[in-house]
């Protein structure tokens, strides 16, 4: 019952240590990646909130835009002096 021996190199890498060299070097291209992509996102956010603490992942002006006429309407039912009566009006 002789098996049949299959010749393989110690120079060349197994198909796991590829898989787990892949692995690593993808982990450290994405942690690498993630400060700069996070100082090219705050390019785009107001000075205020660049500096923020703790640190704003959407700036203010998107958020208010979002929140804004949710605010407006629930002044205007409320009767919130100072409030244009128009604001509830969500055009």
């Amino acid at each position: 019952m002789n098996m049949p021996v299959t010749a393989h190199s110690v120079a060349e890498p197994s198909s796991r240590s590829k898989l787990i060299a892949s692995v690593l070097v993808v982990t450290y291209a994405v942690i690498t990646i993630l400060p700069l992509l996070w100082i090219f996102l705050t390019g785009f956010k107001t000075p205020p909130d660049s500096i923020a603490y703790p640190p704003r992942i959407l700036y203010r002006a998107f958020g208010r835009r979002l929140r804004q006429p949710v605010y407006n309407a629930l002044a205007a039912n409320a009767g919130i002096p100072g409030q244009p009566a128009a604001a509830a009006d969500l055009v």
